[in-house]
């Protein structure tokens, strides 16, 4: 994914990532103190603007948004995606 970092944090591993790729420390305190024991968290950076190749990553991954620095629309778009069914592939997808 050209533009798009996606990384996923379970426990300080995945917080050193997200702060390495520009996400800052504050905001990942704040998601740690959310979460709870035996959970995880996705940041996503986006540096490009292609939402689409974002949404596209994240469908139906499943959970919830607790914190974001987007706007409510955005937030609001990125949670519906989450939650949505996985998209379906066809053979020649597969084959890209």
């Amino acid at each position: 994914m050209i533009g798009v970092t996606i990384g996923a944090m379970v426990g300080g591993t995945g917080a050193a990532m997200a702060i390495s790729v520009g996400i800052e420390d504050d905001f990942v305190q704040e998601v740690e103190g959310l979460m709870k024991t035996g959970t995880s968290a996705l940041f996503v950076l986006d540096d490009e603007g292609d939402m689409d190749v974002i949404l596209h990553a994240i469908r139906g991954l499943g959970g919830t948004v607790l914190k974001t620095n987007v706007d409510l629309e955005r937030a609001q778009l990125i949670q519906a995606t989450l939650v949505a069914p996985p998209a379906q592939t066809s053979k020649a997808d597969d084959k890209e």
